[in-house]
């Protein structure tokens, strides 16, 4: 078709640096369509085309035609009057139009200008909203009408005629592109979900061609013709696989059907019985969706996860897997236990490799380690480094736009912090990107238990939208309270009562699958094979310690203890120290310097983990926070607990006697649970958990405890409801119970303030679209990542600085003890080496430098030190705009007023601190 002069003369993009350059809207609207193009051919999964209820060939036009039509509100007055800024001759350009301005109000955004112009086109509704989301937040329902006629879409009435030819002209185009006969023959209906995934995919189309290294800007006073296409888009595609922008489907084939998975990608003899199971399960199942495995601490959960993730990928033509943690330790962890598996799908000349060669496909896989420190970790930037290569590592790549904030989802492999999954649930702009990335993928949730009311929220409002998608989802946990397994299983399904929901309130059989298929729940109890440990459980406070660890290791071994706070770690550590001189006490918590944190955990793995020897574990005793139940795989011969809810004191209780040992010293497993200080519960434990569940475990625990079999057991009868007899009989407990219960349902309560609505499914055979218009009715402008994850983890957004010291010298000096040694001035840039040995040296402050009435203070103070003492440093561009806390030669500072020190034995600590509650790290 050819465009008339004023279509060829409306203008999508300008240079803002040289306004001589710049892109015509038809121009960027066939780079659009050839992105959309590709994308259908190269990178979409089958299961997107099944969720619109289209086949495959017809998913194609209806993209094409999304594409041809985002940008139509660029053809209004409103517009043009925007970019006239920066081409102060566009009004010459559209003559005779006459463009005007009219206050602010011309600033209209095109996005609902173009809905409101699509809308008078006669197209589906669903397909405005789609046009008017594009740029990341969906529209509120409005009067279309009120738009046309205050002058947005055209400035004088008179002109109305003109401008309507020309969204008739554009719709005309996109029509013929896509090989639709008319409007008519556009999709009436769209489910909701498939509407969402239509954004996201419509707003990556819009990113790639607005790439100016893709999609150069073109000199505007040439005249540019339809000769230029297919050659631009095809030279751009090229472009951005050479620069590994785009990537390989992930396409898994049958070997799960012929060959045990557990000996093939894990190297082990055999899968044991648990993993046999969930393999199985999801084998047969007909419709497969939500799996539940709860089973012991060290039982090959996370082996069988990967195994049925590779078996459903296979059976729902899903594009990756998306596996999330609680901790960046513990994601660290994880990522490096399953770069290998990765690596067995790159390897071409193994039976299972799926690349698409058919397509044209390099067998290169895309993966992201997604949380905010993601480059220090070795392997990550290794990968990072290495993906200008051919091939990257072993075929596993990773590239810049696949590492930013909105889109880091969308690789092949995803490895990351929980809260990257639960702000799919937060009520943000561009929050679509974030479903496109995991509707495509099995998606895996580990330690499910160890998440609150409020972050179980939006977990709820995630699961709901992932069964809405059909995407199919694994949680793991050692154990759950039934009431929880129900409404997770609940808020899958997308029904809040279901025929199975009392069975699984009640269930205690212990290990547990639980599944579903289709809108069918089941249940299998699995075999054990490993035997029952007994745990002798000793209650006791803290002047009990040194006695009992004395007595204990009277013959040796070596023993861990498990604190709620890091001050209250760092203060036992210094006890111990007194107690043992003879004996080595190690830290570990969250308020070390990452180096610090990173080496010590390394030594913690060698001397404790599963190949370590009685030598390497002789005299050791290791003081730690949650950090330590959550991201290590060590075995302690004997362990000591603060007091804390059951199911993560099982946790820890996981840690003992872990592995099997021909030698192990200390033959009866045995725990000591400090209950705090006479009546009184200790003060950190009971600001964090609060006293109910402290109250609720300390009187379920038994003198002897059988490890696995007490597990399920003793949580159900922890987290059930509180009986009449005992409210009526013991004041306290009740008084506990109503405010646990009271603090639970303010959590809900506030996460509902920032959390999406439920997805609207559709029900039965029947298509009834459901706009997803009002969906971001409560949407909160959180551009800050940091803000954006304490959002979904009800806390403050916690302060990260880089913590430098200075020298005899004068010169700053890592604080942390790292081999990475250097020297920098404060007065010089550093170096891009030096800028990178820098970043290392991170640290999340403690909670109560992030209290409201203490954060703006800090957050200044570090900012003036920025400005003024590092004032040279802020051209950097790698760490220009960070935050730094410089320490003096004894590792000293003061900060808010408040005197802090580090050091490489204790971490961080305030030397002085007011009672602002414990840090749960």
């Amino acid at each position: 078709m050819q465009h008339s002069r004023l279509f060829r003369n409306a203008v999508a993009k300008t240079d803002r640096q040289n306004p001589a350059y710049g892109l015509p809207l038809w121009m960027h609207t066939r780079d659009t369509v050839g992105v959309m193009q590709y994308l259908w051919e190269k990178w979409l999964p089958d299961s997107m085309a099944a969720l619109t209820g289209l086949g495959w060939k017809e998913l194609r036009p209806l993209l094409i035609f999304l594409a041809a039509m985002h940008d139509v509100g660029k053809i209004s007055n409103a517009f043009v009057c925007q970019i006239g800024e920066s081409m102060p001759d566009i009004r010459l350009r559209m003559e005779p139009l006459q463009i005007t301005r009219r206050g602010e109000e011309a600033y209209r955004h095109h996005t609902i200008v173009g809905a409101a112009i699509v809308s008078s086109l006669g197209v589906p509704d669903w397909i405005v909203s789609v046009v008017g989301a594009h740029h990341g937040t969906i529209m509120e329902p409005m009067d279309f009408d009120a738009v046309m006629r205050s002058g947005y879409a055209y400035g004088d009435s008179a002109d109305a005629p003109v401008w309507q030819g020309l969204w008739r002209e554009q719709l005309d185009d996109a029509l013929e592109q896509a090989g639709y006969a008319s409007v008519d023959a556009l999709p009436a209906d769209m489910p909701q979900p498939a509407q969402m995934l239509m954004i996201a995919l419509l707003i990556v189309a819009d990113w790639l061609a607005s790439n100016t290294l893709l999609f150069p800007l073109v000199d505007m006073e040439r005249t540019m013709t339809e000769a230029v296409y297919p050659q631009r888009t095809e030279r751009a595609m090229q472009h951005a696989e050479e620069r590994k922008l785009l990537f390989t489907r992930w396409a898994p084939d049958d070997t799960w059907q012929f060959a045990d998975l557990c000996a093939e990608r894990f190297g082990y003899p055999a899968a044991n019985a648990v993993q046999q199971a969930m393999a199985q399960a999801a084998g047969q199942a007909e419709r497969p969706g939500l799996f539940i495995l709860e089973a012991p601490m060290g039982g090959g959960k996370t082996e069988a996860a990967l195994m049925t993730s590779e078996i459903l990928a296979a059976r729902r033509h899903q594009n990756g897997l998306a596996f999330f943690l609680p901790s960046q330790a513990t994601t660290n962890a994880m990522f490096g236990r399953i770069m290998p598996w990765i690596r067995c799908f790159t390897d071409r000349e193994q039976p299972w490799f799926g690349a698409d060669e058919a397509a044209g496909s390099s067998g290169q896989l895309a993966v992201s380690l997604a949380h905010g420190k993601a480059m220090l970790n070795e392997q990550f930037s290794e990968v990072s480094e290495a993906s200008t290569d051919a091939d990257g590592v072993d075929g596993v790549i990773t590239n810049g736009f696949f590492m930013g904030r909105k889109t880091k989802l969308l690789a092949n492999f995803v490895v990351g912090t929980v809260d990257q999954l639960l702000m799919g649930a937060l009520n943000q702009k561009h929050l679509m990107l974030r479903h496109l990335g995991l509707a495509e993928k099995v998606v895996v949730v580990d330690e499910i238990h160890a998440y609150d009311a409020y972050m179980t929220r939006y977990m709820k409002a995630m699961l709901d939208w992932l069964g809405a998608y059909r995407t199919p989802v694994i949680l793991l946990s050692a154990t759950l309270p039934g009431q929880r397994r129900a409404e997770l299983i609940g808020a899958y399904l997308g029904q809040q009562d279901f025929p199975e929901k009392p069975m699984l309130e009640s269930e205690r059989a212990y290990p547990l699958l639980t599944w579903t298929d289709g809108e069918a729940v089941h249940t299998q109890t699995l075999p054990l094979d490993i035997g029952q440990t007994p745990v002798e459980m000793l209650r006791g406070q803290d002047a009990d310690l040194a006695d009992f660890l004395r007595e204990r290791l009277a013959h040796g071994g070596c023993a861990g203890v498990i604190v709620n706070t890091v001050k209250r770690a760092q203060q036992l550590a210094r006890q111990l120290e007194s107690a043992f001189p003879q004996v080595e006490i190690m830290l570990d918590h969250a308020q070390f310097l990452m180096p610090d944190r990173l080496e010590r955990e390394k030594r913690l793995l060698t001397r404790l983990g599963r190949a370590s020897t009685s030598a390497q574990r002789e005299g050791l005793i290791v003081v730690g926070t949650q950090v330590m139940e959550q991201s290590l795989d060590v075995d302690f011969d004997v362990l000591v607990s603060d007091l804390c809810p059951m199911d993560l004191l099982l946790q820890r209780l996981g840690r003992l006697h872990r592995h099997p040992r021909t030698e192990r010293p200390i033959r009866q497993a045995a725990c000591l649970v400090l209950y705090g200080d006479g009546e009184a519960l200790e003060p950190g434990a009971e600001a964090i958990y609060g006293a109910y569940l402290l109250k609720r475990t300390a009187a379920l625990l038994p003198d002897t405890l059988h490890l696995p079999g007490d597990i399920s057991r003793l949580v159900q009868e922890t987290y059930q409801p509180l009986d009449e007899e005992t409210a009526a009989n013991q004041a306290d407990m009740d008084k506990a119970y109503r405010a646990y219960r009271e603090r639970s349902g303010n959590q809900e309560r506030k996460a509902d303030a920032t959390c999406i609505p439920k997805a609207r499914r559709v029900q039965g055979r029947t298509r009834t679209t459901r706009l997803i218009d009002g969906l971001m009715n409560k949407r909160i402008d959180q551009s800050d990542e940091a803000r954006a994850q304490a959002s979904v983890r009800d806390g403050a957004a916690s302060i990260e600085v880089l913590v430098l010291q200075y020298g005899e010298d004068g010169m700053l000096h890592p604080a942390a003890q790292t081999d990475e040694d250097f020297s920098v001035s404060p007065h010089v840039m550093p170096s891009m080496e030096e800028a990178k040995a820098i970043m290392r040296q991170s640290l999340r402050l403690p909670h109560l430098f992030s209290l409201p009435r203490v954060m703006d203070d800090v957050i200044g103070e570090l900012e003036t030190l920025r400005q003024t003492t590092l004032r040279e440093w802020t051209q950097s561009p790698s760490i220009g705009r960070e935050l730094f806390l410089l320490l003096d030669v004894e590792g000293r500072a003061m900060l808010a007023g408040r005197p802090v020190r580090y050091d490489t034995r204790y971490g961080f600590s305030v030397e002085k601190e007011d009672s602002d509650g414990g840090e749960s790290v």
